[in-house]
C-alpha cells in the first residue's frame, strides 16, 4: 500500500516543504468530487530545505526509495537521512557534505547514492556504516542502476560509468560528446535489458551498449528538433519493444535488437510512463494523461492541468500523478477524471 503513497508525497514536499510542513490546510475540493471519500492524508513530514540566504536557489530533484519498510532520502543540504516509514522517526542520518540531488537505489543490504559533486556513497541500509565511496568527476543526474552485481550511473557529463556493486571500482565508462546549444542538459535513468544497457542522451539519441564491456551496439536519433532534443525519458520496455521520447519530440517505439523506430506516438512526454495492467500511462508536457493500450493506440487522452505533470503512477488501483505546480492528483484509471486532489 503505503510505498507508492510516500513517494510520491515526499517528492512533492521536497520541493514544497516550506509551505506544507507548517499547516496541512491546503486540501482542496473540485466540482463535482466535494462529496466524495478523501483519497489523501498527511501521514507524516519532514523539512528537507536547506538554509537559503543569497545566491542561487537550491533545488532538490531527488525523490525517496523504500526498501524493508525504511524510507531513504536525500537534501539539497548534503544530508543523507534513512526513517522508519509508519512514523517517520529517523533510524540513521549522515552528513555527507554535498547537495544528494538524486535518489538512492537498494540492492541486497546496501544502498547506494550520489552528489551533485560526482562523489557516490554506499553503506549498510541498516546500520548507515560506510562500505565504499568513489568520486566519477561530475553530478550524478539519476538514480544508480543495479543489475547483475554491476551499478550503472548516468552522469551530468553525459558519461554513463559502469561499476563493480560490490566493490565500487569502475569496470568500463562511455562519455558522450553533447552540444550545449541544443540541450537543456537533462539526463534518463540506463535500462539495462539482457545483455543491453539502454541510455537516452542529450543530444537526441538512444543507444545501446553492451552490458559486459560498454561497446556501442547501435545508436538512432529519436529527436530531430533544434534544441531541447533531449531523451530524458528514462527508456520502458514492454513486450519486446522499448519506448523513450523527448519533450521537444514524439514517443518512440524501438526495436531493443537494431534500434529500429517501429512507430512514434503523437506524445511529448515529461517522465517515463507507467505500466499498470497491460497497458502504459503517460504524462505530457501540455498537461495531459494518456492511455496507450498494448496495440500502442492511445485509446484516452485528457487535460488534466494547466502545469506540466512532473510524475505518475498507481495508487490504490487509481492513477496518482504529480503536477510541478505542487499538486497531487488520483484519477479513475478508466476515465481519468479527478478523483481528489492536495
Amino acid at each position: 500500500m503505503g510505498s507508492k503513497t510516500i513517494i510520491l508525497t515526499l517528492s512533492f514536499l521536497l520541493f514544497h516543504s516550506c509551505s506544507l510542513v507548517k499547516k496541512t490546510t491546503s486540501k482542496m475540493t473540485l466540482s463535482g468530487v466535494a462529496a466524495k471519500k478523501q483519497a489523501f492524508t498527511m501521514a507524516w513530514s519532514k523539512n528537507l530545505d536547506p538554509v537559503h540566504d543569497t545566491g542561487n536557489l537550491p533545488i532538490g530533484l531527488g525523490y525517496p526509495t523504500i526498501f524493508n519498510n525504511i524510507l531513504f532520502m536525500g537534501s539539497a543540504n548534503g544530508k543523507m537521512s534513512a526513517y522508519h516509514l509508519s512514523d517517520g522517526r529517523a533510524l540513521w542520518v549522515k552528513n555527507e557534505g554535498r547537495p544528494l540531488g538524486v535518489a538512492a537505489t537498494v540492492f541486497k543490504d546496501t544502498v547506494v547514492y550520489g552528489s551533485q559533486t560526482g562523489r557516490v556513497f554506499a553503506r549498510h541500509y541498516l546500520t548507515g556504516e560506510l562500505k565504499y565511496v568513489i568520486d566519477l568527476g561530475a553530478s550524478v543526474e539519476t538514480a544508480p542502476v543495479f543489475y547483475r552485481d554491476r551499478l550503472f550511473i548516468h552522469l551530468r557529463n553525459h558519461r554513463i560509468v559502469c561499476l563493480d556493486a560490490i566493490a565500487g571500482k569502475i569496470i568500463w565508462a562511455y562519455t558522450r560528446s553533447v552540444p550545449f546549444t541544443t540541450s537543456i542538459q537533462r539526463a534518463s535513468r540506463p535500462l539495462p535489458l539482457k545483455d543491453k544497457l539502454i541510455v537516452g542522451f542529450a543530444d537526441g539519441h538512444l543507444i545501446a551498449f553492451s552490458i559486459e564491456d560498454g561497446s556501442l551496439l547501435w545508436e538512432k536519433k529519436l529527436s530531430t528538433g533544434t534544441k531541447f532534443i533531449d531523451v530524458d525519458s528514462s527508456p520502458v520496455y514492454r513486450k519486446n519493444k522499448i519506448y523513450a521520447g523527448s519533450m521537444a519530440g514524439p514517443l518512440s517505439v524501438v526495436n531493443p535488437q537494431t534500434g529500429e523506430v517501429l512507430m512514434s506516438l503523437p506524445l511529448s512526454i515529461s517522465r517515463a510512463p507507467h505500466l499498470y495492467q497491460g497497458r502504459m500511462d503517460g504524462g505530457t508536457v501540455d498537461c495531459k494523461v494518456a492511455i496507450i493500450n498494448d496495440s500502442d493506440q492511445v485509446v484516452l487522452e485528457k487535460k488534466i492541468s494547466d502545469k506540466a505533470i512532473s510524475s505518475i503512477n498507481v495508487w490504490k488501483d487509481n492513477i496518482v500523478i504529480s503536477e510541478v505546480n505542487g499538486f497531487l492528483k488520483t484519477l479513475n484509471p478508466h476515465t481519468l477524471e479527478v478523483i481528489d486532489q492536495y
